[in-house]
């Protein structure tokens, strides 16, 4: 059975590591198989849609504009059409990690 730390911090304070935590589940019998430990994410930023309007020289490519919180709006060019619906991940300015700045298809 799995149980993500997370979910035992929302219902108990636990100050202590994850292996204590383990440490103490085993002394009260139920030994922990093995701990998950997940990479932290850095480089991606949450951004505000601003705009989706149709590439103007690709049929299957949308043009978002996102407002990252800075005094500049990204623009990004995506072929997922669920957009709309929900904040999109951006790269940083400056500093892109998966994302490399290019001109594409006749845009800045």
């Amino acid at each position: 059975m799995r149980v993500p730390i997370g979910w035992l911090r929302d219902y108990v304070d636990v100050d202590v590591s994850s292996d204590e935590v383990a440490n103490r589940f085993a002394q009260l019998g139920f030994p922990v198989e093995s701990i998950e430990r997940r990479t932290q994410l850095s480089g991606v930023v949450s951004g505000k849609l601003v705009s989706v309007a149709k590439h103007p020289n690709a049929d299957r490519l949308q043009v978002c504009k996102v407002d990252i919180g800075g005094a500049q709006t990204l623009t990004i060019a995506t072929a997922a059409t669920n957009v709309a619906s929900a904040p999109m991940p951006a790269p940083p300015p400056r500093r892109c990690v998966a994302a490399r700045r290019r001109r594409r298809r006749g845009l800045p």
